[in-house]
């Protein structure tokens, strides 16, 4: 036999030979229980428990909720009439209004002070839920609420009221959202592994307690016909210090930033007073 034809010989052999061993190992490979990510963590509330968060104000279940989907309310001349002593500029789906004397606001005012202010000064006052006084920007900000649930950082459905060095309101701006619908029941992400999330993106830390877990609506796509369709979002709140959003569908983090909101808000509002002002002198 030729030396050339015991070389292939040799060549086929141990071919065969390394595909028995990778046929070998990987059947092996796939008979062993295989490590998970985390394996070491059998739940998220081993997890919670071994960084010490505590979650005992997370809702315990949920079960289903709906998409909404609203339009942009167009403000009438009825409307603006019915607010007295205010000077009115009426854009169609917002209204900036300056009251005639300014508003006095106690720096330790009560959601109820605020509730009574809404009631008697603004349209639709019930409609609006307090979020926040801004007093970098001293600002207080309210939300358009459905159904006792809070439709978050939109701007066809809010109100951001502007106080003077006293603490006293001088104008606001307002949107409303209208013909608010509800959409299919989605099954949502259950409250405790939405918390997930907020580990992930580096939100929640060894130590920190969940202060407030509620339900609410977020921006999920505007539509080209004006119409807006809402998911279902987890408003979470950590420490009484900071919140976070988290889409109650898939349970991932909505970004959202309180201070990019109001600029742009407040850079339309005084742009539409300055028009005003800027007609009134001609």
């Amino acid at each position: 036999m030729k030396w050339g034809q015991i070389k292939s010989i040799f060549i086929i052999c141990f071919l065969v030979l390394d595909t028995f061993l990778v046929t070998q190992y990987l059947n092996k490979k796939n008979s062993e229980p295989q490590a998970l990510p985390n394996q070491e963590i059998s739940s998220i509330e081993d997890e919670l428990s071994r960084m010490n968060i505590g979650y005992e104000n997370v809702p315990s279940e949920a079960e289903s909720a709906a998409y909404i989907s609203a339009g942009r309310y167009q403000f009438t001349e009825k409307d603006v009439e019915s607010l007295n002593n205010q000077e009115v500029v009426n854009e169609g789906d917002m209204i900036v209004s300056t009251f005639e004397n300014p508003i006095s606001v106690p720096e330790e005012a009560t959601r109820n002070d605020l509730s009574m202010f809404l009631d008697q000064m603004v349209l639709f006052g019930d409609e609006y839920t307090f979020w926040n006084w801004n007093e970098e920007h001293n600002i207080m900000l309210f939300f358009q609420s459905y159904n006792d649930q809070t439709v978050y950082f939109n701007k066809a459905g809010m109100l951001m009221v502007f106080l003077n060095k006293d603490h006293e309101v001088e104008y606001y701006a307002q949107t409303r959202l209208t013909n608010i619908e509800l959409g299919e029941e989605k099954e949502m992400s259950q409250p405790i592994e939405t918390l997930r999330s907020l580990i992930r993106n580096n939100h929640l830390y060894t130590g920190d307690r969940i202060s407030n877990m509620q339900l609410g609506f977020h921006t999920l796509v505007p539509l080209d016909n004006g119409i807006q369709v809402f998911v279902p979002t987890w408003e979470i709140t950590i420490n009484k210090e900071k919140t976070y959003f988290v889409n109650a569908i898939d349970a991932q983090s909505i970004s959202r930033d309180e201070e990019e909101f109001i600029e742009e808000v407040k850079n339309n509002v005084e742009t539409i007073r300055q028009r005003d002002t800027g007609s009134d002198e001609d």
